[in-house]
Order: structure tokens, then sequence, then C-alpha cells
């Protein structure tokens, strides 16, 4: 997902990183704990990533979703306890 500046969603930009390094995976399947993805990001994920597992799902409203749709990936699964999230190659 690409954000104009001045589109009023500039924060979201800094998540193009997760986008490019999810397109560069040779692999189908990508676990990640939430300090790797703050790492690639280069910042803190939002609260509700951390206390909430549907954030990282598919639901109306959450624009991050579609950070890992763009890049032909999607989640199938969230350990919110252990604070990792599994991805994986979308169905083509």
């Amino acid at each position: 997902m690409r954000i104009a500046i001045g589109s009023g969603k500039l924060a979201m930009a800094k998540y193009d990183a997760l986008e490019d390094y999810l397109r560069s995976l040779p692999d189908d399947t990508w676990v990640a704990g939430f300090a790797e993805i703050e790492s690639i990001v280069g910042g803190r994920l939002p609260p509700s990533a951390r206390r909430c597992a549907a954030w990282w799902g598919l639901h109306v409203g959450n624009p991050y979703t579609r950070i890992w749709e763009d890049a032909g990936w999607q989640v199938t699964e969230v350990d919110m306890p252990a604070r990792r999230v599994t991805f994986s190659r979308a169905p083509a």
C-alpha cells in the first residue's frame, strides 16, 4: 500500500517496509514476532495490534490488512500470548 504525501495517511507509509519485506520472502509462510515486525517498520505497532487478535484479521475498518494483502499474503494465525503472527501466501 503506497501512500502519497498529503493524502492524510502518511502514518501508514512506514508500513511500506513490511509490504516490501513480505514481497521479498522466498517461503510461503512467515512466523514473525511483534518486535520483529516493529523492527521492519521502524516503529511500534498500534496498541490495538498488541491487544486484539482481530486487528490482524480481515474486518471492515482496518486499513492495515491491505498491507499484507497487497503483497500477496494473508494472516493465518495470531498467537497473542506469544506476541506472534503467522503470514501465509494467499492462494492465487
